[in-house]
């Protein structure tokens, strides 16, 4: 009778420990991870939007994201190497640059047309702006630019 009590004790303290390892274990791999705040910093656009060669695609376009938190003014050239090479240069605030994406009807703050030389000098107010040059009217090869956009 005794060793079935000594055994039975025995039978309840393992059941005990095992349980107490099992209860432990999940909780150590179920931990919460801490959340953590992503702060997401903003960049403004200050000084040089552009400075160099670039290269438009053909039938495609190269765009310059302009964030203001004050006012500026955007200054700059673009000028491609021959009279046969153009290139339209737009500025869309950021609504508009995604209807032209689209092929959506749209405004611009300032077009060039099909040109190979562009002088631009535009007061920009504080906000969201693109700075395009496209090639979409040059479905048949790239056109290669040197540009110098920037904010003062």
């Amino acid at each position: 009778m005794e060793n079935s009590k000594l055994f039975t004790i025995l039978l309840i303290v393992a059941a005990v420990v095992i349980t107490g390892f099992a209860v432990f274990h999940i909780i150590r791999v179920n931990e919460i991870e801490p959340v953590t705040q992503i702060n997401e910093t903003v960049k403004y656009t200050r000084g040089t939007v552009v400075e160099g060669p670039i290269n438009v695609p053909s039938g495609e376009y190269l765009s310059f994201r302009i964030n203001l938190n004050r006012r500026g003014v955007l200054s700059g050239t673009m000028k491609s190497p021959s009279e046969d090479e153009k290139i339209e240069t737009f500025l869309f605030d950021s609504e508009n640059f995604n209807l032209w994406k689209e092929g959506k009807e749209f405004q611009t703050i300032l077009s060039s047309g099909h040109l190979s030389y562009v002088v631009v000098k535009k007061s920009l107010d504080v906000g969201d702006y693109y700075l395009v040059f496209s090639g979409r009217s040059n479905p048949e090869r790239a056109v290669q630019a040197e540009a110098s956009f920037s904010l003062d």
